[in-house]
C-alpha cells in the first residue's frame, strides 16, 4: 500500500494499489469512494472530526486518485462502520466475516443500522428542504447530508440547484434535486411520494419559501397578494399535509418551517410578506398541536434579521458590512440551529424559536 498522505498527530490515510479495498484494521473508519472503488482510511479517531484532513488528502492527491479511478473523477464519501455504534453488530463481525458478509457503512447520529438477512444494511432516511437556495436552504441540506442524510432539494428552476449539488456531493454527500412548485398540490404529492418510493423515507423536512416583497397597500395588487400567500403559506400547508400523511404511520419526523420579522409583527409597505408569515406561523401551532402527541416534531423558525447573502451584499451593503462584526446572520450558523431541533429528544421539544445577530435591534 502506498501512504496518502499523514500529519504530525494526526492518522495516517493508506491508499491500496489499483484500487484494492484495504482492510481496516481498527474499530474505527472512514471510507473514500473514487466511484465504486473503496479506498479505507485508516482511523485512530472519531472519523467525524478528520473531514477537513480528509478533504486536504484528497485536492492534495487528487491526480493520482483520478488516474486510478474508472471514470477518472474522484470524490470523497465520508462514513462509519455501523459496528462503531452497533453492539450486535460489532458481536457478529467474526461471525460475519466467515459467511463473507459485510457490515456496511451506515451514518452517525439519529441513522442506524437493521439486519437484513446475513448482512448489515443501511437504513437509509431523506431530509427534504422546500426552497433550497443559495443561503438558508441549501446550508441546511449541507448540515444534514453531512450527517449522512440523502438529501432532497427543490426549486422552481432545477438549473439553479447544480452548485448545492455539487457542494454537498464535495463533502462526501448524496443530493437528489427536483424543479418543483410548491404551490401546485399534485407536483408536491408527487414528489413526496417519489421521494418515499425511489429514495428513502422523509425523516425531517424543512419548508424554506421566502416571498418577501414590499409594496405600499395602495399599490399591492390582488395579483401580489395572492401569489405571496400562495408561496409563503399556501405551499406550506400542501407541504405540511403531505408529510404528516406519511410520517404519521412511522409515529416520528420532524417538519421545520422557516419564519421571518414579518411572521411576529407587519411592518409598513410589507402587508402581503406579513400576511403569509402570519399564516405559515398559526399552521405550524396548529400542526405541532395535533402532529406532536403523535410522534411528529413541528417547530416554526423565526429568522429576525438580515442573512449574509448576494442580495444583503449588493442592497443594503451599509447591512453586509457588519458582516465582520458578526452582525448579520451566517446561513451555516442558522442550519446548525435546524439540525439541533431535530435532535432534541422528545421529553424537552421547540416549538419555535428566534434567531438574530447580538446586535440586531428587537
Amino acid at each position: 500500500m502506498a501512504a496518502v498522505g499523514d500529519a504530525a498527530g494526526a492518522p495516517a490515510a493508506l491508499l491500496p494499489e489499483k484500487s484494492a479495498l484495504a482492510r481496516s484494521i481498527v474499530g474505527g473508519f472512514s471510507v473514500l469512494v473514487l466511484d465504486n472503488a473503496p479506498f479505507a482510511m485508516k482511523m485512530t479517531g472519531d472519523p467525524w472530526n478528520m473531514k477537513g484532513l480528509l478533504r486536504r488528502i484528497l485536492e492534495r492527491d487528487r491526480p493520482a486518485l483520478e488516474a486510478g479511478s474508472p471514470s477518472g473523477a474522484a470524490r470523497m464519501r465520508i462514513r462509519r462502520p455501523c459496528g462503531a455504534h452497533c453492539p450486535e453488530a460489532a458481536a457478529q463481525s467474526t461471525a460475519d466475516a466467515r459467511r463473507g458478509a459485510v457490515c456496511k457503512i451506515v451514518s452517525r447520529g439519529r441513522n442506524g443500522c437493521r439486519h437484513d438477512g446475513e448482512r448489515w444494511v443501511e437504513d437509509k432516511k431523506a431530509v427534504l428542504v422546500v426552497g433550497a437556495g443559495d443561503a438558508t436552504g441549501g446550508a441546511i441540506a449541507r448540515r444534514f447530508a453531512r450527517e449522512g442524510y440523502l438529501a432532497c432539494v427543490t426549486r422552481r428552476n432545477r438549473e439553479k440547484l447544480d452548485p448545492l449539488v455539487r457542494a454537498i456531493e464535495a463533502e462526501g454527500g448524496v443530493a437528489h434535486a427536483f424543479g418543483s412548485d410548491a404551490r401546485r398540490e399534485e407536483a408536491v404529492i408527487e414528489l413526496i411520494a417519489h421521494i418515499e418510493r425511489e429514495i428513502a423515507p422523509i425523516e425531517v423536512a424543512v419548508f424554506n419559501v421566502g416571498g418577501n416583497v414590499r409594496f405600499d397597500i395602495t399599490e399591492t395588487t390582488e395579483r401580489v397578494y395572492r401569489k405571496v400567500w400562495e408561496m409563503g403559506c399556501y405551499a406550506g400547508f400542501l407541504v405540511g399535509r403531505e408529510l404528516a400523511k406519511v410520517m404519521l404511520p412511522r409515529g416520528h419526523g420532524t417538519i421545520l418551517f422557516t419564519g421571518a420579522t414579518a411572521s411576529l409583527r407587519g411592518a409598513a409597505g410589507f402587508a402581503a410578506f406579513a400576511g403569509a408569515k402570519h399564516g405559515l406561523r398559526a399552521l405550524a401551532q396548529s400542526m405541532a398541536r395535533e402532529l406532536g402527541p403523535r410522534g411528529i416534531h413541528v417547530a416554526h423558525i423565526v429568522i429576525d434579521g438580515a442573512i449574509d447573502t448576494a442580495f444583503i451584499q449588493t442592497l443594503f451593503p451599509d447591512r453586509y458590512a457588519l458582516k465582520d462584526r458578526e452582525g448579520i446572520l451566517n446561513p451555516e450558523a442558522i442550519a446548525e440551529n435546524y439540525w439541533q431541533i431535530h435532535r432534541q429528544p422528545r421529553s424537552a421539544w421547540t416549538h419555535e424559536i428566534d434567531l438574530r445577530p447580538w446586535i440586531e435591534p428587537w
